[in-house]
């Protein structure tokens, strides 16, 4: 009788040593968060399968967004330059 009283203590103090010395559990980060990783799989030209898988922060997604919208929109207004110069 002693020892299932005393496997009984051990089993009920256990638990609470185990769960003591586990690690924090990790914080979800917000989608919208400048700092969380966003990848994006491409398919490569030229192949029906092969994709190139590219993984960035939302800040870096945001430079490089803003980088390829400025070169768009001077390669627009080179062509409208273009087109009214040789018009007169």
């Amino acid at each position: 009788m002693k020892a299932y009283l005393a496997v009984a203590i051990v089993c009920s103090v256990l638990p609470s040593v185990a769960f003591a010395d586990a690690p924090p559990a990790k914080q979800r980060i917000d989608r919208k968060a400048p700092n969380y990783v966003r990848c994006v799989s491409v398919l490569e030209t030229g192949s029906l399968v092969k994709r190139h898988k590219t993984c960035k922060t939302n800040a870096e997604w945001d430079r490089v967004d803003t980088g390829q919208q400025r070169e768009a929109d001077d390669l627009i207004n080179r062509a409208r330059g273009a087109i009214t110069t040789s018009g007169t």
